[in-house]
């Protein structure tokens, strides 16, 4: 059962309120699966970040800490995220 603070629920997370990833603490990636494709595997990351902080997974919050854990990674692969999700979004653009 996970328990959120009650404080950090009142209002919309701000993109100020993110905490800046700590340079020194390098996260804990999950165990790569090898049906999973790297936008999956980094998705499931920031979900379990949220968790971890106590942050309500909501759709903002989500798109909020993707964005900013995506700024630390390093160029190849944010080209990579970036291109499947404009792939995602023109096969949904033609449905």
């Amino acid at each position: 059962m996970v328990r959120l603070d009650k404080n950090k629920i009142r209002g919309t997370l701000t993109r100020a309120a993110v905490k800046e990833p700590d340079s020194k603490k390098v996260p804990e990636e999950p165990a790569p699966s090898p049906e999973g494709g790297d936008l999956e595997k980094f998705s499931h990351y920031v979900l379990k970040q949220l968790i971890d902080e106590n942050i309500p997974p909501t759709p903002i919050n989500f798109q909020i800490y993707f964005e900013k854990f995506l700024e630390t990674r390093p160029l190849s692969f944010r080209k990579r995220i970036n291109e499947l999700l404009e792939t995602e979004s023109a096969n949904d653009s033609e449905h």
